[in-house]
């Protein structure tokens, strides 16, 4: 923090990101003669941060969005936004503070915002689409963080003895705002202290251990509630590691909620992993236990990424009975407004069939679960093999437990073809079962099999011309049940079905990239769908420039 404050730097300087987008999307469907096949959309848009530095202490970045959609000539179609406005400043160069709009992050089961969907298994080519559209938009940093708007302050105990320091960092978070005694203020408070208890050697393993809160409540009086929502959730985390040879880390902890209506609830979970690297870290053998309480409530980690029931922008209404379309994974490369920019209360009544195992994350509650991977290199190939099983701790819809299961197989192989030319390879295929069956139940297997294939080819020596290839098959299948809760998160129905879907997405792409932060894409992505109701290809040309700076 120290060398943050005392490092030269400019009085003003500008920072941000551009880009501009154009995609043709093509729609076909047999029998279907009502839906226009063709659809053009279009943008072009620069996020200018302005950073000013008025003393060597304190730091103001304001942020603006200017947007331009094509076809909107003469400033009809241009919107402006403020995207970040920040205030950050260390006080005695010790103790940091930042107010505003904070990005932020604790533990997987405190503060922690799952990921996009999937995006561990997406070819190279979709996720930069990914990443610099939809994701950029929604505030997806990669470091699982929440945007969230008020203050942090950070700082560090050093020790002549004993410990040798200890970093802690609090936070408070308006959440909502009362207005005019209709609505309860509601705010998210806590923090994280973090202790390394000594040096790394070879002898001695490195120490840390660290103690999490984080507590969302309504503040009495802001409105006429006087039975008021509250959330706790403590935990204990440690991290043991002796360099090249193995790790020991874990979390474990407790939550309790105050409902409206008055009822409490309280529970546990407990998460312990173990890492060994029989040659140096050339391979690793891991295995983790995971067991969270059925009413283990931490909205700040369990919400899920993607909002369910919104329908996608482009070809909204599809067939000659002009159906509603359900967004599928080619929408959550471009669509912002399918991803969640802050966390539910609840758990909500959303039901994730892509990921029925985990679909809130490692923090999920009502699983216990084993997980165990091997990871190396052999014949100038990386691979990873992880295995999953989990089961329910209390039953939902049938009194039989519900059985989960997971393989994933996952080998990445560089491969220099001479003149600076490197092609890269990568096959991942993942997949995942749920079973129940039981006498007085129905067969309620499930199956979600995934499959990513990309390789990658720089065509010159400087390696700024390159050729994607990518392939991504989705799907789910079975009988499966959806649980609705209330905003109190009690069950007021379960409600089983059949579901089927299967989701095919090629990618083609030529990309040329002046720098690392400059990149110009020329592709093609498909997405091939076929459900128990539907059956239609969107085929897309498209031409992305991003550039951060």
């Amino acid at each position: 923090m120290v060398a943050w404050a005392q490092e030269y730097q400019p009085k003003f300087s500008l920072t941000g990101k551009a880009r501009g987008v154009y995609f043709a999307d093509r729609y076909s469907s047999a029998g279907d003669t009502v839906t226009s096949p063709r659809s053009n959309s279009g943008h072009v848009m620069a996020d200018l941060g302005m950073r000013l530095r008025p003393n060597s202490s304190t730091e103001v970045l304001a942020m603006v969005r200017v947007r331009n959609d094509y076809g909107g000539f003469w400033g009809s179609g241009v919107t402006f936004d403020l995207r970040q406005l920040q205030v950050k400043g260390l006080i005695q160069d010790r103790i940091r503070y930042t107010l505003g709009d904070v990005d932020y992050a604790l533990t997987p089961f405190t503060f922690h915002r799952p990921g996009p969907l999937m995006a561990g298994i997406l070819p190279t080519g979709m996720a930069q689409l990914q990443q610099n559209l939809a994701g950029y938009d929604a505030f997806i940093t990669g470091n699982n963080t929440w945007r969230q708007q008020g203050g942090v302050v950070e700082f560090r105990t050093d020790f002549a003895r004993g410990p040798r320091f200890a970093d802690h960092s609090a936070f408070a978070f308006r959440q909502r705002a009362g207005f005019s005694g209709q609505a309860t203020e509601s705010w998210a408070f806590g923090g994280r202290t973090l202790w390394t208890l000594n040096d790394l050697s070879a002898i001695a393993p490195r120490v840390k251990v660290g103690l999490n809160y984080v507590g969302i409540q309504e503040l009495a009086g802001t409105s006429a509630a006087t039975d008021l929502y509250g959330n706790h959730v403590l935990t204990g985390d440690f991290y043991i590691v002796q360099q090249a040879k193995w790790l020991l880390q874990g979390e474990l902890g407790s939550s309790s909620t105050q409902w409206v209506s008055g009822d409490q609830d309280a529970d546990y979970m407990v998460d312990v992993k173990g890492v060994y690297w029989p040659k140096g870290k050339q391979s690793s053998l891991s295995l983790r236990y995971t067991e969270v309480g059925p009413d283990f409530y931490s909205p700040t980690a369990q919400t899920t990424p993607n909002i369910s029931g919104i329908a996608p922008a482009a070809f909204t209404r599809i067939g000659n009975s002009k159906s509603v379309r359900e967004w599928t994974y080619l929408d959550l490369f471009r669509e912002s407004n399918l991803y969640r920019y802050r966390w539910n209360s609840t758990l909500g009544s959303d039901n994730n069939t892509y990921l029925i195992l985990d679909p809130k994350g490692l923090a999920t509650p009502n699983r216990r679960r084993v997980t165990a991977d091997f990871a190396g290199k052999a014949l100038g190939v990386f691979y990873k093999v992880e295995g999953v099983w989990a089961q329910e701790i209390r039953g939902q819809g049938t009194e039989v437990l519900t059985q989960f299961s997971r393989v994933d197989l996952d080998l990445r192989w560089p491969s220099r073809l001479g003149h600076g030319v490197e092609l890269r390879g990568l096959v991942r295929d993942q997949r995942a079962w749920r079973t129940n069956v039981g006498d007085d139940v129905p067969n309620t297997s499930y199956r979600l099999p995934w499959t990513s294939w990309s390789a990658k080819a720089y065509l010159n020596s400087d390696q700024t011309f390159s050729v994607e290839a990518g392939l991504l098959t989705l799907g789910h299948g079975g009988f499966a049940y959806d649980i609705i809760r209330n905003a109190e998160n009690t069950v007021l129905d379960i409600r089983g079905g059949e579901r089927s879907h299967q989701e095919l997405l090629p990618n083609l792409c030529v990309n040329y990239a002046s720098s690392d932060q400059s990149t110009l894409t020329l592709g093609w992505l498909g997405s091939y769908v076929q459900t128990l109701d539907a059956n239609y290809s969107i085929q897309n040309l498209y031409v992305l420039y991003a550039i951060n700076f």
